[in-house]
């Protein structure tokens, strides 16, 4: 009797060590979910490279393409001086603040100290606007910039690829960006002296001067598509609003 308690004991202890162990070759639940897991890591990684790859591969900026890249460099004065430019840069977008009274101007001259026949500002009082430089070089590629002052004044030079987007309104002089389609612009400029709008774009045997009035101004302008540069000359607050 006693033998057969043991027989039977010892099929019980065999019976329940299969239970505990299972078979070594099948894979257990936290292994196959831990599987699972890796591999729905691995798709988000590769979505993620995909994605960053995509922004890698994105459209380049035309305007940066286009007109010189550089560091904005600022200068600061209190009566007439000279700036040289940076370093191979004959484009650029000019910031000028001026406080005094009298009359504040800011010409190019090429490397020979000739005008270049770009005069960016020609005004009397107090003066805050940003002109486009070396847009056209009839007379010769800008090598620097000469400022008559008669008070303090400020002048930043950066690249035109850091113009805003063409906004609706605005007022006295600006640079911006346009990547619209061909449009009919509606214009106004509620001013006393020159008034003029220019778009700069690759398009073939187009004038980029658009208007050239003085005083105040209603019209319309058409303009060809994108991408451009568009300058505002003005003393007053202008609009354009597409059609």
């Amino acid at each position: 009797m006693i033998v057969i308690y043991v027989v039977v004991g010892l099929l019980f202890l065999s019976c329940l060590a299969g239970l505990l162990g299972g078979d070594p070759d099948e894979p257990g639940a936290d292994e196959t979910a831990g599987g699972q897991s890796d591999e729905a890591v691995s798709d988000q990684e590769a979505t993620s490279a995909g994605d960053d790859q995509e922004a890698d591969e994105s459209e380049p900026d035309y305007f940066a393409e286009t007109y010189p890249v550089f560091e904005p460099v600022e200068h600061s004065g209190d009566g007439d001086s000279v700036i040289d430019l940076p370093e191979g840069v004959d484009q650029a977008m000019v910031t000028a603040v001026y406080e005094g009274s009298g009359n504040f101007s800011i010409s190019a001259l090429d490397e020979n100290n000739q005008s270049t026949a770009d005069l960016l500002v020609n005004t009397i009082g107090s003066y805050e606007g940003v002109t486009a430089l070396g847009m056209f070089d009839i007379a010769g590629k800008p090598a620097r910039l000469e400022v008559t002052a008669d008070s303090d004044w400020t002048i930043t030079i950066a690249p035109l690829s850091s113009a805003p987007a063409l906004p609706e309104s605005g007022s006295g002089d600006g640079v911006f960006r346009y990547e619209g389609d061909a449009a009919t612009w509606s214009v106004t400029h509620d001013g006393e002296s020159n008034f003029a709008l220019s778009v700069y774009t690759d398009a073939d045997f187009e004038m980029p001067l658009l208007i050239n009035e003085i005083g105040s101004y209603d019209g319309e302008a058409a303009v060809v598509a994108g991408p451009g540069l568009v300058t505002v000359n003005a003393d007053g607050s202008w609009t354009i609003t597409p059609k």
